[in-house]
């Protein structure tokens, strides 16, 4: 049996009771490398997938150090860079047909940059459809985890927007830990030995 969001939620935030400020740094500079306009329409697909490896690596080896490893997976650039591009473009074309389909999409394609890094001998489209296999049945355990931040996000809004700014290791994190779960529950998804989660 799968974990409700709530334990997803606490295993995250327990922690970031040791890695908050390390994890807040790789992945409030992802997000902003990642929204800069054109810039981080190039090079945000390298960025978000070296944060998702910095994540993993917090959840798996209890390490949140080394900033340099947000940049490693410039090595890959164009591939990286075509993963990224190629996810946006599915879900924007898919939000043409209407919002609903777009955001069933984002939640098919919400583990890419998970997959990328773990995963470097796929292609861009392999590794898009790879996600899609893995969220299959689990999109709305997903979404059920994101929506159990409904609280969070309401509190934090009413500092004008700061308040998420703290609040987005958190969600992150749970992100990372809804990860390594599904992965560790369906063996066929893996690409390295099993490590065990830190609680």
């Amino acid at each position: 049996m799968y974990r409700s969001a709530k334990e997803t939620r606490t295993i995250a935030w327990n922690l970031l009771k040791k890695h908050y400020w390390n994890v807040f740094g790789f992945v409030i500079l992802a997000t902003l490398i990642a929204g800069a306009g054109p810039i981080g329409l190039i090079i945000g697909g390298p960025v978000l997938i070296g944060a998702s490896y910095m994540m993993l690596r917090t959840i798996r080896e209890d390490n949140s150090k080394d900033i340099s490893l947000l940049f490693k997976e410039f090595d890959d650039f164009g591939r990286n860079l075509g993963i990224h591009l190629l996810a946006l473009l599915k879900i924007f074309l898919w939000c043409l047909l209407f919002i609903i389909p777009g955001i069933v999409r984002a939640y098919s394609l919400s583990q890419v940059y998970f997959i990328a890094k773990e995963h470097p001998k796929l292609t861009p489209s392999e590794v898009l459809a790879k996600s899609t296999e893995m969220m299959d049945g689990h999109k709305g355990r997903l979404f059920a985890l994101h929506f159990s931040f409904i609280g969070w996000f309401l509190l934090a809004a009413l500092t004008f927007g700061i308040g998420i700014i703290f609040l987005a290791p958190y969600f992150e994190a749970a992100n990372g830990v809804f990860y390594q779960e599904l992965i560790e529950k369906n063996p066929q998804y893996k690409q390295t030995p099993k490590i065990e989660i830190v609680s």
